[in-house]
């Protein structure tokens, strides 16, 4: 590899920590930025209470619903991805924010956890579920599209 090459990623990489550090010191939470980011907006969006990390499957509660949440940074276009795995179906709303490669927000949806969960696939190696981010997810009859609500109530 050239060097010229090599310093252009290592600039990259110190940039990329640098913003990374500045985000997670902002919201005072984890390093897991896509997670953490996806919690930040949801929480604006619901407004209520956003709980502990350690909080066993519920990160918002508002107006007496529960809420998990998940993110993905997908890219361009939505691609089937899994989701977080899922370790209690303790909540009434699964949320889920799918992001570009700019980190904007390209879908947002909602879906009752009764229904997330007959969608999931059972993981035993991580005692939980799995969802994938595909047509099951986005087109179930209960999945609520709240893509352009969301965006409009957060101005972005």
């Amino acid at each position: 590899m050239a060097r010229e090459k090599f310093d252009k990623i290592q600039k990259h990489w110190k940039q990329f920590n640098i913003s990374a550090n500045a985000i997670a010191n902002e919201l005072m939470r984890s390093k897991n930025i896509v997670a953490e980011m996806t919690e930040f907006y949801s929480h604006q969006y619901y407004s209520g209470e956003k709980l502990n990390v350690s909080s066993k499957g519920i990160d918002i509660i508002s107006n007496s619903k529960s809420y998990q949440v998940k993110g993905r940074k997908v890219g361009e276009k939505i691609k089937s991805t899994s989701l977080g795995i899922i370790r209690s179906w303790d909540f009434d709303f699964l949320t889920v924010l799918m992001y570009n490669n700019e980190g904007e927000i390209i879908k947002a949806i909602e879906i009752p956890s009764n229904a997330a969960k007959e969608i999931s696939k059972q993981n035993k190696h991580q005692n939980g579920w799995v969802i994938s981010t595909n047509s099951k997810l986005f087109n179930h009859v209960l999945t609520k599209d709240i893509t352009l609500d969301l965006k409009s109530k957060l101005g972005i």
